[in-house]
């Protein structure tokens, strides 16, 4: 049977041991440089569609709406990439006051652009979106979207933006 003493670590061998574990320890410390965090899903731009534009001008309604469809959009997008689990209505989102974003929600429901879900205490959530024109989806290619740039002239709403082209056809 071996005896306890027998185990023991001491002299050189001890000396050798602790200096093994210190530079094991500073070498772990050194190498566990962290990845530089990304700032989030970013989108260029976003496709607007006709049917949209052509509503919501025939209606006559202000900037805050055009902000709150671009906006619907974006988020539309990132949910098509799973950046995003729904597309919340939210002020940090939006950008909008809460007052302006009400008015806007409402527009855009009466106007049969989207179709929402309400729950008390909660930001209002888009369950759907209305595409669809006589012809199948037509678009308008936005680009540069960001908060900043959103708020566009009532009449000239999409002429500001308009980057690429426009896709006319069946999807």
């Amino acid at each position: 049977m071996t005896k306890a003493s027998d185990l023991a670590i001491d002299g050189e061998m001890l000396e050798a041991l602790m200096r093994d574990y210190e530079r094991q320890k500073r070498t772990m410390r050194t190498s566990k440089r962290r990845r530089p965090r990304k700032l989030g899903f970013k989108v260029g731009w976003v496709k607007f569609p006709l049917r949209w534009w052509k509503r919501l001008k025939e209606a006559g309604v202000g900037s805050a709406s055009y902000d709150l469809a671009i906006a619907i959009l974006v988020e539309s997008f990132k949910l098509e990439q799973m950046a995003v689990k729904e597309i919340v209505l939210s002020k940090q989102v939006t950008g909008l006051s809460s007052g302006a974003r009400r008015k806007a929600i409402n527009t855009l429901v009466r106007l049969k652009l989207i179709r929402i879900k309400r729950a008390v205490g909660k930001a209002v959530r888009v369950t759907e979106l209305y595409y669809l024109g006589l012809r199948g989806i037509e678009w308008v290619i936005l680009g540069g979207i960001s908060l900043e740039n959103c708020a566009f002239a009532r009449f000239s709403a999409l002429l500001l933006r308009l980057e690429s082209s426009m896709n006319v056809g069946w999807q």
